[in-house]
Formats: structure tokens, sequence, C-alpha cells
């Protein structure tokens, strides 16, 4: 489901916040809670509309939530469900890190663009797992090789760093969230000196992972052990 957007940035970021913790519940209720919501495990839609049920939102929250989304709830359309799947997993893989703990958190995030060599972001995955994680309360950085003026402009509630080892410094967690050959050739050695701690998240499968735990970084990706 595409992220709901709205004119108010604080908003905005709390409705995209709502919707993971909401996809959060609606996954545990296909896994293995079934009683919780009495649904069927295949469906999803109504899962994630039972789940938003359970999650207690402010008024203006849940008018946002409707408005945005009153379509797929009120016919149960699946938009966008793999999408929305791999980046909420991608915010889980750097919960587990943190040790479920996002607030107050520095994350250094690696790319804004939908695709490398690219300025585009309309609806790019990057910036969704990126406001998500600001309005669950960390401290979010971010930095693209050519989409920042664009992202600036989007999403002025995030903050932006003229380089891959600025929004590193002092990080608690580095996520790749666009693979630029920057990115991609980016010595772990060189980012360990700047963040606080090793932990990094490959949301692109773009990194060689044996390297970075050479190096001794805590590496997660999608799909990988």
């Amino acid at each position: 489901m595409a992220t709901p957007r709205t004119s108010d940035p604080a908003t905005s970021a709390r409705v995209n916040a709502a919707w993971y913790r909401i996809d959060s519940l609606a996954g545990r209720a296909r896994d293995g809670h079934p009683a919780r919501t009495r649904l069927p495990r295949e469906t999803e839609d109504v899962a994630r509309w039972e789940a938003a049920k359970q999650v207690r939102l402010p008024g203006d929250l849940y008018a946002s939530l409707l408005r945005h989304n009153r379509r797929q709830f009120r016919f149960g359309l699946p938009v966008d469900a793999i999408n929305r799947r791999r980046r909420s997993r991608t915010i889980d893989l750097v919960r587990e890190l943190l040790g479920g703990q996002l607030d107050g958190k520095r994350i250094a995030c690696l790319g804004a663009a939908f695709k490398p060599n690219s300025d585009d972001i309309r609806d790019a995955p990057a910036l969704d797992v990126a406001r998500t994680m600001h309005g669950l309360g960390a401290n979010v950085r971010v930095y693209d090789p050519a989409a920042l003026d664009n992202a600036r402009r989007a999403y002025p509630e995030l903050r932006y760093g003229t380089s891959a080892l600025d929004v590193a410094q002092d990080a608690d967690v580095v996520v790749l969230l666009t693979e630029w050959a920057e990115f991609r050739e980016i010595q772990p050695s060189a980012l360990a000196q700047v963040v606080r701690n090793r932990r990094i998240v490959d949301g692109r499968h773009a990194l060689d992972a044996e390297a970075w735990r050479a190096e001794g970084w805590e590496y997660r990706a999608l799909g990988r052990p």
C-alpha cells in the first residue's frame, strides 16, 4: 500500500509509523495468532483492517488513515503488499539490531532515490523506510548522491548529510536503502571509524556480507542469515 501523504510533515511521519505498527500486528495475526482477530490466515487485507482497530490512534491519525486508504479499507484490495512487507521487514531488522527500540537511536540511511543513477524519489522505498523510523522516534540522517534536493523539498522533517561518512557519524545502525555504486564500494573499515556501533542492515542485497563481518560488523539483510 502506498504511503499516505498529508500536507503536514509531522502528521505524515506519524501516519507512516502507525501503518508500520498496523502491518506488524497484521503479520502476527497471519503467522500464528488467528484467535486474536478471528480471521482466515489468507485474508491479509482484512487482517490489516482488524489490526488497525487494535492500534489506539489519536483521532487525527485515524482520520488520516481512513482518508488516504478508504478504498483499500472498503474493498480489501491488496495494494503493494509485497513492497510494504519488504519495507517493514527492513525496519524489523533495524529494531532487532537495536534490541527492539528505535526511539532516540541514531540511524544513517544510505540512499533516498527510487533506484541508483536517478534523482527520482516518487514512492521511493528508501524514504518510506527513513520516514517510518523517524516517526518511531529515531534520529534519522539521510544521504544520496543525486536525490538530496528532491528529498529535502518533499520531506523537510528528515535530516540530511553531505556524504555517507557524514550521516554515519556516531550512528547506532547504518541502513543501505538504495544500491548506488558509491555505497556498494564503501570500505567497511572506513565506515567503522565514524560509527558508534558496527551494525548494518543491507536492504538491497548489495553488500559482501563476509567482508563486512570480517571487519567486526553485525550484518543483517532481507532473506539472509
